[in-house]
């Protein structure tokens, strides 16, 4: 009975120990899988203005997640996510990013380029390994078509 008990002990020290071998790959920002999932940074429900000749013609909504690059802290860019938000927006003001011709459509390179403007401003250069745009909508508030 003894040596079950010892065996049992053993075992999960042993279990324990494989578990927190991996705990400083995941403190680094890797999932440990080969995901970047945990260097992602939320950027949901972006309302983004499209004009067309300077005047106000639509609204876009866009939610996408962006991967930040190995070697930059992902940590910083999420308690700032609030300041990258209004950095896309004000970068959308400068630069329309409805389609040409298609307002109710989202130019995708000029909204990742807005993205990698505004988080390499904030970050640095190279920090955004991969945006990913999950879903875009429209309103149709003051034009035709």
């Amino acid at each position: 009975m003894m040596t079950f008990f010892r065996a049992l002990i053993a075992s999960l020290f042993l279990a324990s120990g494989l578990g927190f071998a991996s705990a400083p790959a995941m403190a680094a920002g890797d999932s440990g899988g080969g995901g970047a999932s945990n260097r992602t940074v939320d950027m949901s429900s972006l309302v983004l203005p499209v004009a067309r000749d300077g005047e106000l013609i639509n609204y876009l909504f866009v939610s996408a997640t962006v991967t930040i690059a190995g070697g930059f802290d992902h940590w910083a860019a999420r308690e700032n996510a609030h300041v990258l938000r209004d950095g896309i927006l004000r970068e959308a003001h400068r630069h329309t990013v409805g389609l040409a011709g298609h307002p109710m459509e989202l130019n995708e390179d000029a909204f990742r380029a807005a993205v990698v403007t505004v988080f390499e401003h904030e970050l640095g250069a190279g920090a955004v390994e991969h945006i990913d745009i999950i879903a875009t909508d429209s309103q149709l508030v003051f034009i035709d078509g």
